[in-house]
C-alpha cells in the first residue's frame, strides 16, 4: 500500500506493509514492515518493527529487529528500547538500527542486515549506547508537552560519527528533493512537470525513483 500525504488520527494506529509518502501522527503507533518518508509522532507509544522512518517524536519508543533511520532525527521522553523481532514463522531477528544515507549506495530503503550478502558500511550501524543520548531539552508542542517545564529527553545524535560527509550530504539532499517534488508535483505547470520529475529521479536510487514516480502519476 502506497499512501501519499500525512496520516493524522486521534487514536491508536497499526500499519503493516505500507509506504507512507508523508508524516504520521497518532496516540499510539505501531509500524511493521513499513517505510515512512516523514516524521512519526506518537503522544504515547511508538513501535518501529522491521521498518524505516525518517524521524520520530514520542513519549516512549521501541525498535524491533532490523530498522533504519533516513534523517536520524528522534526524541523520546524515556530511553528507547531495542528488542528482537519474532516473525510469523518463528524466526527471531536481533535489533539492528542503521542510518540510511550511510548504506544507500549498497542497499535499499529496508534494512536487511544479517539476511543478505550485501556488506553494510560499519559507520551505518547506530549504536544503542552512544548514538542515543540524554539531554535537557525544550518541550515539543507536537506531543503536547507543557512549555513551562524543561525535559530530560533521549535524542538521536550523530555528532561524533565518522563518515564521508559529502556522500551523506548528497544523500540527504536527494531525499529532500524527492519529498519536495512529490508534494509539489501537482502544483507544477503541466509543461514542466515531467522535466522536474526526471531531474529529481536522476539523483535517486532505482527504488527511490520508483516510489517518486508512483506518487507523481
Amino acid at each position: 500500500m502506497l499512501v501519499k500525504g500525512d496520516i493524522n488520527v486521534n487514536q491508536s494506529l497499526y500499519l503493516s506493509g505500507a509506504i507512507v509518502f508523508g508524516s504520521i501522527r497518532a496516540t499510539n503507533c505501531k509500524l511493521e514492515n513499513c517505510v515512512v518518508l516523514g516524521t512519526v509522532v506518537a503522544n504515547e507509544k511508538l513501535t518501529v518493527s522491521m521498518s524505516t522512518i525518517a524521524g520520530y517524536a514520542a513519549a516512549d519508543v521501541a525498535f524491533e529487529g532490523n530498522c533504519a533511520m533516513i534523517y536520524a532525527i528522534g526524541e523520546s521522553s524515556s530511553r528507547p528500547s531495542f528488542v528482537p523481532h519474532e516473525g510469523m514463522d518463528g524466526q527471531v531477528t536481533p535489533p539492528d538500527i542503521r542510518f540510511y544515507p550511510s548504506f544507500r549506495h549498497v542497499a535499499g530503503l529496508v534494512n536487511i542486515a544479517g539476511n543478505s550478502s550485501v556488506r553494510y558500511p560499519d559507520q551505518s550501524k547506530l549504536d544503542f549506547d552512544s548514538d542515543w543520548v540524554s539531554v535537557q531539552a525544550s518541550p515539543n508542542a507536537a506531543i503536547d508537552e507543557s512549555e513551562e517545564i524543561r525535559f530530560t529527553k533521549w535524542v538521536l545524535s550523530l555528532g561524533g560519527r565518522i563518515g564521508d560527509l559529502r556522500k551523506l550530504q548528497a544523500a540527504v539532499e536527494a531525499m529532500t528533493a524527492m519529498l519536495k517534488c512529490g508534494f509539489e508535483f501537482e502544483h507544477y505547470h503541466p509543461l514542466i512537470r515531467q522535466s522536474q520529475l526526471n531531474g529529481v529521479v536522476s539523483r535517486l536510487t532505482p527504488e527511490e525513483g520508483w516510489i517518486l514516480s508512483e506518487v507523481c502519476r
